[in-house]
Parts: C-alpha cells; sequence; structure tokens
C-alpha cells in the first residue's frame, strides 16, 4: 500500500461512522422539506453540522497520524538493544562481503546476530502494515536506524528471503514508505534513498553503532 492510499483509508476511518450516518439521514430528510419556511435555517444548520464534522474527521486523522504509542513502546525497545545493534553492526561491518552467503553452516551462525536487530524493525514494519502507527511516526522515530541498516543487511536480508520468502516482509515496506516521508522532506533525498554505493555511508553508520555502545559502556 502506498502512503497516500494508507493516508486516505486513514482519513475515512477518522470519520465518525455513527455521526455521519446520522448527517447523511438529515440530509435525506430535509429534501423532502422544500416547501417549508424553515428551510433556509434547515439547510444553514446542515453547512454548520457538514463544516463541524469535516473539522473532526480532520482532528481524528490528525490524531491518528501522529500517534507516538506503538513507536513510543518500540523506542524504549530499540534503546535497550545497543548491545545487540553494536554486535550486529561489528558483524555487518566485518562481513560485508560474505552477507549473501547463508548456506554455509559457518557463516549462517556468525552472522545470525544480524537477525536481533532486523527483527525489531521487521515488527514496526509489521505494526506500521496494521495501521497501528503511522508511516510519519515511523519516520520521525526510527529512519535514521531504518535507512542505515536496510542499505548495510540488503544483500544478507534478500539471500535470506529466497529461502524463506516470508522472513522480514515488512522491512522492504517499512524501509521504502518512510523514504517516502523523507523525500517529501528532503527534496534531495528523492534522489537518492539509498546510503553510498561506495559503502562509505554505509560504513560511517555502522561504526556509529558500534560507538554508541562503547560509549554506553564507559
Amino acid at each position: 500500500m502506498s502512503i497516500t492510499k494508507r493516508r486516505f483509508k486513514r482519513f475515512l476511518v477518522s470519520a465518525s461512522g455513527p455521526l455521519v450516518f446520522a448527517f447523511l439521514t438529515i440530509c435525506i430528510s430535509a429534501l423532502g422539506l422544500n416547501h417549508t419556511p424553515l428551510i433556509h435555517w434547515v439547510w444553514l444548520g446542515l453547512c454548520v453540522g457538514a463544516l463541524f464534522l469535516i473539522l473532526q474527521t480532520y482532528f481524528e486523522y490528525r490524531r491518528r497520524t501522529y500517534d507516538p504509542t506503538w513507536a513510543l513502546k518500540y523506542q524504549d525497545i530499540w534503546d535497550e538493544s545497543e548491545p545487540l545493534r553494536s554486535k550486529a553492526a561489528k558483524i555487518l561491518l566485518e562481513h560485508k562481503d560474505d552477507l549473501s552467503q547463508i548456506d554455509e553452516d559457518e557463516n549462517e551462525a556468525l552472522l545470525s546476530p544480524i537477525d536481533d536487530v532486523l527483527d525489531i524493525l521487521e515488527d514496526i514494519g509489521f505494526y506500521m502494515q496494521g495501521d497501528q502507527l503511522s508511516a510519519e511516526v515511523a519516520h520521525h522515530h526510527f529512519y535514521h536506524w531504518i535507512r542505515g541498516y536496510w542499505c548495510a543487511a540488503e544483500s544478507y536480508i534478500r539471500a535470506w528471503q529466497k529461502k524463506e520468502t516470508a522472513r522480514w516482509q515488512h522491512l522492504k515496506k517499512l524501509f521504502e514508505e518512510t523514504s517516502a516521508i523523507e523525500s517529501s522532506i528532503d527534496k534531495r533525498a528523492k534522489e537518492k534513498p539509498m546510503l553510498s554505493e561506495k559503502n562509505i555511508e554505509i560504513e560511517k553508520f555502522l561504526k556509529g553503532e558500534i560507538a554508541e555502545e562503547q560509549g554506553f559502556d564507559d
């Protein structure tokens, strides 16, 4: 589902069902009052009611768009995962040329700590797909890491998905939709959603993740 479709769906869901039904019922009833002296007041009341309904829907849409409930829960989980992230980053940095070699038992065991980090991001993507948190909120809280780990581990993710199609199935969509948000904010990001193909920016990101844990230990 695209960002536009997701936003439209959220707007529809934001409209109060009972209020919409009541408003439509009154509108239909008003059609039979064309010859009454009060018709102008009736239609004025309907216009005011329509404005109220639109505003109510808009405010509810905004609330749903920026609801931080799930993001804050996963922010805590993410912050507590610094040791796991540091370990995963070291492996991604030191074994970047072997990430697709998952069929070798030794490599699979060596690379498996990467899974712990990708699993957390997959959960965020899962709840975004289920409209429990918006792409806007996921972008605000996690885009730096979504982009970094997707770009650093893409060959590893794709290698696993050749074996297990359903593995990390929400992660790509999470990256794409939060990248769309980034592009809407920074037009330069539209042309370059991925980090440097020469791995300079990926290496900088991974070293930053390692340094975070080292600083935490100090």
